[in-house]
């Protein structure tokens, strides 16, 4: 308990008067707030954009593949008829 708290005095007095000077900035904190939401926000669209990518990839693949069987298909019940 007692080296926690000499732990935590050493940090705080310790050459980090930048920790104490913007503990109780408002505007500070609302900053880094906003710092920490703009990067969600910037990763859930890189998210949402890389899904949509996969998606389109996959339909094309899929729809290609598909008319490339039913081509065949068709060609091959033609020939055999």
């Amino acid at each position: 308990m007692a080296s926690s708290a000499l732990m935590l005095l050493s940090l705080l007095t310790h050459n980090n008067n930048n920790i104490m000077k913007h503990m109780f900035d408002i505007n500070y904190l609302k900053t880094l707030e906003k710092r920490k939401l703009m990067h969600l926000n910037k990763s859930y669209y890189e998210h949402q954009r890389n899904k949509m990518n996969e998606n389109k990839a996959c339909v094309l693949f899929n729809s290609h593949e598909r008319t490339h069987k039913k081509y065949y298909l068709n060609n091959y019940n033609f020939a055999k008829r």
